[in-house]
């Protein structure tokens, strides 16, 4: 008895010294898959580099190529960048209208309705008379379009941006062209487009 007894003795030291030396990777194992477990239950932090805040901070830049547009009425020029959303059938007293839409800090809107009218008399315009009764908040000048001169209103309410009004009269036809919008470069590009349409103005 005392011979078997002194034989496991060796058996079991060698057990003890297979799980000593097991135990640390054990332990180690442990101390991984907790730290794994915590990270994953732990609320992410997202960092955004000065690169990444540029990027989606930088406003689009608008082409302003002139690309020509011909109607039945009118043909004129505008920036490529802008798009053409609609040339949907016109009511009386408009004959024809044309829409284009682009996005930079806000989205720019150029509007051109050719409306017919009793005589042609700028006052025949519901868009120009509410202008022109409102001074307290449009403001009246007149540049000059093909020899033409012409009236257009700004609206001096909109601090930051770009609100401007043009009235083209032809025979009984009244055109009024409108650009509303704002620009990361400030007013200068929508001061190009408006400038390019009337410019380009060409009764057909």
């Amino acid at each position: 008895m005392d011979k078997q007894a002194s034989d496991d003795q060796p058996l079991k030291k060698s057990k003890l010294y297979k799980w000593l030396a097991v135990l640390p990777i054990i332990v180690v194992l442990i101390l991984i898959t907790a730290y794994i477990f915590s990270r994953l239950n732990h609320p992410v932090t997202a960092q955004v580099k000065a690169t990444q805040w540029q990027a989606s901070s930088t406003a689009y830049n608008i082409d302003l190529t002139p690309t020509p547009m011909v109607g039945s009425y009118v043909s004129f020029d505008y920036p490529r960048g802008l798009h053409l959303v609609s040339t949907a059938l016109v009511s009386v007293p408009s004959v024809e209208d044309f829409t284009y839409y682009a996005k930079d800090i806000s989205s720019w809107t150029l509007a051109i309705d050719i409306a017919r009218t009793p005589t042609g008399v700028l006052t025949e315009s519901s868009s120009y008379t509410l202008r022109k009764d409102n001074p307290q908040a449009y403001s009246e000048s007149f540049t000059t379009v093909n020899g033409q001169s012409t009236t257009v209103m700004t609206d001096t309410t909109v601090v930051d941006g770009f609100s401007k009004v043009a009235y083209l009269t032809h025979g009984n036809l009244v055109a009024t062209v409108s650009l509303i919008g704002n620009d990361a470069a400030g007013t200068q590009p929508l001061q190009i487009t408006f400038a390019m349409v009337l410019n380009s103005w060409r009764w057909l």
